[in-house]
């Protein structure tokens, strides 16, 4: 379905009954569509399981916290210039 609700209602009569129902559902659920959240950088995908990884070190007394956040800073830029590439 296109998103451009003009479109939607100059297509309106040439859909079939199926679509005309997806139509209708979208148009019953739109309240509760919220905005998608902004697509992360390049290479920045990874960064929740890296932010989990260092977390874990300090919290287990492995890496002090300036130690996990130097480490975690360097290991996320290398993350996005290799994906720059």
């Amino acid at each position: 379905m296109p998103t451009n609700s003009g479109i939607v209602s100059s297509i309106s009569a040439s859909l079939k009954p199926a679509d005309t129902t997806v139509v209708r559902f979208l148009k019953d659920v739109a309240t509760d569509i919220k905005g998608a959240p902004p697509v992360p950088p390049v290479g920045a995908g990874s960064v929740q399981y890296v932010i989990k990884r260092y977390t874990d070190e300090v919290l287990y007394d492995r890496l002090t916290t300036q130690a996990a956040a130097e480490a975690f800073k360097k290991e996320v830029q290398g993350m996005l210039d290799a994906a720059r590439k």
